[in-house]
């Protein structure tokens, strides 16, 4: 008797599951990218500074880029700026354009840097900010880079 009903119950639940398949596979893609674009506005995290920031912005005439970095107790940053043409769109090679050390004093806990280069022509551009931010609670080492083309 118990044999008799056990195929069925199977096979209906088979059905019911390849029925549901895509629609839960679409669903978990959705929560992952989600999950990931959440992620990366918080990362990376650092002890000290509560949030860091880069741009670069290309033209025909020139290349401007900055890094904004905000936080509790900010006294300085120190370190260097650099500004890179992509070899060939998309190729992911870079050359140096122009390096710079900078020190900045923070200002109502607040780093800013602007700087500006002239232009190589058209293609892609990043900048790359690393050095060293200084608290009233410490220090500690950054790193961004923010990518660009036109």
């Amino acid at each position: 008797m118990k044999n008799k009903h056990l195929l069925p119950t199977i096979l209906t639940a088979t059905a019911i599951g390849m029925i549901l398949s895509p629609a839960l596979t679409v669903n978990a893609a959705v929560v992952t990218n989600t999950l990931t674009m959440e992620f990366n506005k918080v990362s990376p995290r650092y002890r000290f500074i509560d949030e860091i920031d880069a741009g670069v912005y290309p033209s025909s005439s020139s290349v401007d880029y900055d890094v904004n970095i905000e936080g509790t107790g900010l006294k300085s940053f120190s370190g260097t700026v650099t500004l890179y043409k992509e070899t060939s769109l998309g190729s992911g090679k870079y050359t140096k354009i122009k390096s710079e050390t900078i020190n900045v004093t923070a200002r109502d806990n607040r780093i800013t840097h602007e700087g500006s280069a002239p232009s190589k022509g058209e293609g892609g551009y990043k900048v790359t900010y690393s050095g060293t931010v200084y608290t009233q609670d410490g220090s500690e080492f950054v790193s961004i880079s923010h990518y660009n083309s036109y």
